[in-house]
């Protein structure tokens, strides 16, 4: 629809030039000097059928150039622009009713519509996940539709969300205020599924929590594929780990509220799992090759090296499920 809009409008303004270039030069050889910007007047007076008729064209060839020009502004405005762009422009906006529910199951709800929850929405697809977006706005919602994504217009009420399957979905994740986060996560507090929020304000990160949300991701310019990926990890319950050579691999494991690791030291995770922690990401800081009396926190993210099923475990106790 842009795109048609975008066209349309610089197919008109290209054609208002040359008409009114002509128009200057039909005018010269009738004797009289216009310029330019009154040649555009013209046209447009002319094209849309007003003609206050301050500007005559007096010889046979300038009025035969007068009904070319009236007869092109009506085939094109209402042979063209009405049907291919007024029309169905109104029509997607007013007539169009935006999805309130979606059939969708085993899937990951995604409360916001902006530029990260999107790469989130695209990473999980990638991960053969079904994902739902929702927003209360309605021009985000349509703005997701054309883009091809999957989303309904919700009041974040318990009704929109039974609408949409909350009781079979996998996780939700929040990319709304942070006020609108903790609304969402009391509404929504009987429902045992993952949740996680995303925002800016780190003083409501406790707050969330309280009200049932796994992890609070901080700040809410948080990488989305990242986040795609713990929210993909904790679903399967199975780590992302790289294998380097014949079951020895790498992987980044997030320490979660519920980990059973949170407050232990590197070299008591590395002896208890027999693996190798190369760095440790704490409070935004990178530590490589650690110290050994580092200890882990929630929000950390630790780099490990090891046989794949260590790393498994360690995923597994990190992530304070069992």
């Amino acid at each position: 629809m842009r795109k048609r809009i975008f066209i349309s409008l610089l197919f008109f303004s290209l054609s208002v030039v040359i008409l009114a270039q002509i128009f200057v030069i039909l005018k010269y050889l009738e004797g009289e000097i216009y310029t330019f910007f009154d040649g555009i007047y013209w046209v447009i007076t002319t094209v849309t059928t007003v003609g206050f008729g301050d500007i005559v064209f007096t010889s046979t060839i300038g009025r035969i150039y007068t009904i070319f020009v009236m007869l092109y502004g009506i085939a094109f405005i209402f042979g063209f622009f009405f049907p291919y762009v007024v029309i169905p422009f109104a029509e997607k906006r007013l007539l169009f009713k935006l999805p309130e529910e979606s059939s969708l199951k085993d899937h990951v709800i995604i409360c916001g519509i902006n530029r990260i929850s999107k790469i989130v929405y695209s990473d999980l697809k990638k991960n053969k996940r079904n994902c739902l977006l929702m927003d209360d706005d309605e021009d985000k919602v349509r703005e997701a539709l054309e883009e091809g994504l999957t989303a309904v217009l919700s009041d974040y009420s318990l009704e929109s969300f039974k609408r949409n399957n909350i009781d079979k979905a996998l996780a939700i994740v929040l990319f709304e205020e942070a006020e609108k986060n903790l609304d969402i996560l009391l509404t929504l507090q009987d429902y045992e599924l993952d949740k996680y929020a995303v925002l800016n304000l780190p003083e409501y990160a406790k707050y969330l929590l309280m009200a049932g949300a796994k992890k609070v991701f901080l700040p809410k310019s948080v990488a989305g594929s990242q986040l795609a990926k713990f929210v993909s990890e904790n679903i399967r319950g199975t780590v992302e780990a790289r294998e380097i050579v014949k079951g020895y691999g790498v992987a980044e494991i997030c320490v979660s509220e519920f980990s059973k690791i949170r407050g232990e030291s590197v070299n008591r995770i590395e002896r208890n799992f027999d693996i190798k922690i190369v760095a440790v990401l704490k409070g935004g800081k990178v530590h490589f090759s650690p110290e050994k009396s580092l200890k882990v926190d929630v929000g950390d993210t630790i780099q490990v090296f090891g046989k794949m099923e260590n790393i498994q475990r360690l995923f597994e106790e990190a992530r304070g499920y069992f």
